[in-house]
């Protein structure tokens, strides 16, 4: 127990509290600035101040550090910034960048700063995570898999439980408002990330929000065919405009805040009076579904773009069949037409000057909105990872355009030299529904499928100039471990198979199905001699290679949809596989000849075990659990009822415990108490693991692509004595 710890321990809860609270403050205001680095780098103050006052009040001390001048604090001649500064800076940001982690477990604290600073391989770094370590177990990454303080990423928001569809800025850049296809209106502080106001009240999908150009009133657009009106400091419903027959999914408001503008995919633009909910003028798309609506800054032109599902007078091709109209918002009339003429249309934005008209798809394409030729196209990542420019925004300045990617990929342009600046891949995991920017056009905001709203600084962006980009990997799907515990392996649905070294973390080897790239992985295993890997792939095949030359050796074919879950006997002799045709097959592992098939199952085949004895199967699928004889092909019962998926029970010394997913976090049980013992959250979904031979290394995937390499300290204090009844 270290001395501050120990000082805490015996003080009063008041006076404990009155420490935490004010002895930052104290020491700095007393320029005592190395009493006040020691005691923003110790853990035991650190995790106290977290568990006792909450993330936000442990950052305000890091915040207040930056008060005083760099030079106050002592560093190397002709350094760019003291030490102290960087450390102080460092762990800042690395508790913001896990605010929203530790807001709903503080116990995470010490697995998210190794995860997030051991990447800075710095005496001082090293010396506060050397000190890092807490009582009760816990779970230290041991490899830097975590996203980084690198000052891009600021804060990622959760709060919302489905995609986010639509967010704003308040004029005044204090609160964001977020619309959600959870029915939700969320406000949240911007620069804390708490969650302000809840309004509900729509009973569908809200597909779209703007504000009134004061910032008072929020505008909501949702599937329910409404549009409403909220107050946005009491969160009270003011108005609600019924009229559309179908999903209102985008919604503006003129400069002058007199009128609301709405698309709905009813084939219909109305015009309505925001004091009092009436409809004022409507205009007929004829057979195109609105999408998206705008107004030019100035006021005088409704843009909007267009999905056209009729067959009549196309000038392009069907599959192309997309359009940008302008409307004169004055009389309705129409005063251009723009058609999509290499690939269907995704979004749009205007810039603030109301010069240009920018369009997406493939590839995004500037237009002169008086003239409506086409400038330039800005060719996106998209052409190389495969996917689509879901939403775009300019910064108020007019000079960065920013493309969000369907799969979560976010791009920033410089609209003048129309170079790219910098590419942010592997931090969302859904397809960016929705960007805003600070009126400030400092900070980026992101909402995504993935449920989150994450927040970048442009202004990092423009002077670091950097490509960021993990390698590019699809959603990891299984992780499986070598029998000698020394490697691990992870199929992915971009088709690819990895081999990891288990120590520390470095890419062995890569290799995929050569017969049909994209091929995904759905479940890997090694045999017990530990000289192949083979995997259950989404086609119906499996394949199997040498695990030390990656070379392809044999193709099991016989399953008509995708294979689930692959097993090994002990004896290295047969294959069993399980697979979304409802069948389980066993495979003569030697020579690849299907021996026999198991057809009882009534839904898709999910798992596959065989006994540690080799005598018996083990077979889910979503209602039922089936046990077979594997030498009789008989059933020895089956178990009605839903399977329990993602679960390994480790035994290790007499002392047992499980370790699952749940909600996209790695969680460990106690196995005798069943209490919960520690946790571990990535930066994304993770979405499944394995557990090495020694019952405390366990390799987790994330939906991104990221792998974790973990380790559970502490493990001797996990209570209670192994039972073999469980």
């Amino acid at each position: 127990m270290g001395e501050l710890r120990q000082k805490l321990a015996t003080m009063s809860p008041e006076r404990r509290l009155y420490t935490l609270e004010t002895l930052p403050t104290h020491f700095g205001e007393a320029g005592q600035f190395q009493r006040l680095y020691r005691l923003l780098t110790d853990f035991d103050f650190i995790e106290a101040k977290l568990d006792a006052l909450g993330v936000q009040a442990l950052i305000q001390d890091y915040e207040f550090v930056g008060n005083f001048t760099p030079s106050a604090f002592p560093g190397k001649p002709g350094a760019e910034l003291p030490t102290p500064v960087k450390v102080f800076t460092l762990i800042e940001d690395a508790i913001r960048l896990s605010a929203h982690i530790l807001a709903a477990d503080k116990n995470q604290l010490a697995g998210q700063l190794w995860g997030r600073l051991m990447a800075f391989d710095t005496p001082e770094i090293r010396a506060m995570l050397e000190q890092v370590q807490p009582i009760e177990p816990w779970l230290r990454p041991m490899t830097p898999s975590l996203y980084p303080p690198d000052k891009l990423l600021l804060r990622t928001f959760k709060g919302h439980t489905s995609s986010i569809s639509s967010i704003v800025v308040t004029p005044d850049g204090k609160q964001l408002i977020s619309g959600s296809l959870d029915q939700s209106i969320i406000i949240w502080n911007l620069e804390t990330g708490e969650e302000l106001l809840t309004l509900t009240g729509h009973r569908e999908w809200v597909n779209a929000i703007a504000l009134t150009p004061d910032g008072k009133r929020v505008i909501s657009g949702s599937s329910d065919k409404t549009i409403k009106v909220w107050d946005i400091n009491t969160g009270r419903e003011i108005l609600t405009f019924e009229g559309h027959t179908d999903a209102v999914v985008s919604v503006a408001v003129t400069p002058d805040s007199k009128w609301v503008i709405s698309g709905s995919w009813d084939k219909t633009i109305r015009i309505w009076d925001l004091e009092n909910g009436k409809q004022l003028n409507k205009i007929k798309a004829h057979t195109d579904r609105v999408e998206l609506v705008s107004i030019t800054p100035d006021g005088k032109l409704i843009i909007a773009l267009l999905i056209d599902f009729g067959l009549e007078n196309k000038p392009i091709n069907l599959f192309n069949n997309s359009a940008i109209k302008g409307w004169n918002l004055a009389d309705r009339t129409e005063v251009f037409t723009r058609w999509s003429e290499t690939s269907f249309w995704n979004n749009m934005a205007i810039t603030p000057d109301g010069k240009y008209l920018i369009s997406a798809a493939i590839d995004i394409t500037i237009f002169n909105l008086e003239t409506k030729e086409k400038l330039f196209t800005l060719c996106t990542e998209i052409k190389r990872v495969g996917s689509s420019v879901d939403t775009l925004t300019v910064t108020p300045d007019g000079k960065l355009l920013i493309s969000g990617l369907g799969n979560g990929v976010i791009q920033i342009w410089d609209l003048n030299t129309k170079e790219e600046l910098i590419t942010l891949m592997n931090n969302h995991v859904g397809a960016i529904c929705s960007f805003a920017v600070t009126p400030d056009g400092k900070q980026l905001i992101s909402g995504s499928t993935d449920n989150t709203i994450k927040i970048w600084d442009l202004e990092a962006v423009k002077t670091k100039k950097i490509f960021l980009q993990n390698e590019l990997a699809d959603e990891i799907r299984t992780i499986t471990i070598t029998p000698d515990g020394q490697q691990a392996i992870s199929g992915s649905d971009d088709g690819y198979i990895k081999i990891w070294d288990l120590e520390n973390g470095k890419n062995l080897n890569t290799f995929t199905d050569v017969n049909n790239f994209r091929n995904s992985v759905h479940d890997l295993v090694v045999t017990p001699d530990g000289k192949q890997v083979i995997a259950g792939l989404r086609s119906g095949n499996i394949e199997s290679w040498n695990l030390k030359t990656g070379k392809n050796l044999k193709t099991f074919k016989g399953h008509t949809r995708h294979v689930n879950a692959i097993a090994v006997t002990p004896d290295g002799k047969q294959l069993i596989s399980g697979s979304a045709d409802m069948t389980v097959k066993i495979w003569n592992l030697e020579t690849g000849e299907e021996a026999f098939t198991f057809t009882e199952h009534t839904g898709y085949v999910w798992h596959v075990k065989v006994t540690p004895d080799g005598k018996h199967i083990i077979s889910s699928s979503m209602n039922q659990t089936i046990r077979w004889n594997l030498e009789t092909k008989k059933i020895i019962y089956t178990k009605n009822g839903l399977a329990k998926w993602g679960k390994t029970i480790v035994v290790c010394r007499s002392r047992k415990w499980e370790i699952c997913i749940v909600s996209g976090t790695l969680k460990i049980f106690d196995g005798v108490t069943e209490n919960l013992i520690t946790s571990f959250t990535g930066d994304t979904w993770l979405n499944c693991y394995a557990v090495a031979p020694d019952g405390i290394t366990i390799v987790a995937g994330e939906k991104s692509g990221i792998v974790h390499f973990i380790r559970l300290e502490n493990s001797s204090k996990i209570s209670g004595e192994c039972n073999s009844n469980r």
